[in-house]
């Protein structure tokens, strides 16, 4: 069982993909102050009401595809898409906890505050090295947190 750690792992990826990706950030900072108001923190229940926070192609950084044709997506033994938590008896059983957390973590990182690159950089260096039960970022960065004025 890797629990926190792939949470924590995924965290970590999902931060530095919007640090390099600056325009993923605005565009799910305006979704997210267009739904819930500036200011009004993001809950378990409003990530549903955030399909920008929610993958065609898992490889790549596309918060769109939610909004794709298959926006209705329940984690359950017959969709691969949920392949990486396991299907079955051996499915993670940690999933309904990490989902949320995922979201509300990163919800709430881009909603208050601007996640920048380290000074000197123009993006955090996301090559990967492989661990156990997923892959990692090979050399870990310190991003700049500016907060955001409502």
């Amino acid at each position: 069982m890797a629990a926190i750690e792939t949470t924590l792992w995924s965290i970590e990826w999902g931060i530095s993909e919007l640090v390099n990706h600056p325009e993923i950030q605005r565009k799910l900072r305006e979704e997210i102050d267009t739904v819930l108001g500036p200011g009004v923190q993001v809950t378990e229940p409003d990530t549903h009401k955030l399909p920008y926070l929610q993958w065609k192609k898992p490889e790549e950084f596309r918060p769109e595809r939610f909004l794709e044709e298959d926006s209705k997506v329940e984690a359950n033994w017959n969709d691969f898409r949920y392949l990486p938590f396991g299907v079955g008896r051996r499915s993670c059983p940690g999933i309904i906890l990490a989902l949320p957390i995922l979201g509300i973590t990163l919800g709430r990182l881009v909603q208050n505050f601007e996640l920048l690159p380290p000074p000197g950089q123009s993006k955090i260096d996301t090559s990967e090295k492989g661990g156990q039960f997923s892959l990692h970022i090979l050399k870990h960065s310190t991003i700049v947190l500016k907060p955001r004025s409502f």
